[in-house]
């Protein structure tokens, strides 16, 4: 996948960011050998020959997620700007188009 600079530009225009045109080619340039970089790693994705797990001894170092109840929804709410019909109102980031 290319990138172009039109690309960058509607991506920092969407990020709220000013990016010279020099800087755009050049950034453009960067993201396609990045994309280019990961797409030659789906074409050799990890698979059976991987040492780790040819020994099958491969152990998950993560927790399992327990569900626990929140009780304490009026704290939550002490240290909001903004509180719509019982949720937490946040300003709008993306400008409709």
């Amino acid at each position: 996948m290319k990138i172009d600079e039109k690309a960058i530009k509607q991506a920092a225009d969407m990020a709220r960011l000013i990016v010279p045109d020099e800087e755009a080619s050049a950034l453009a340039q960067e993201f396609s050998q990045i994309l280019k970089a990961l797409d030659d790693i789906n074409v050799n994705p990890a698979g059976e020959n991987d040492s780790d797990t040819a020994s099958g001894k491969l152990e998950s170092a993560l927790r399992e997620d327990e569900a626990k109840p929140f009780h304490d929804a009026e704290g939550l709410f002490q240290g909001i700007a903004r509180e719509k019909d019982g949720h937490i109102a946040v300003p709008r980031v993306l400008d409709q188009e």
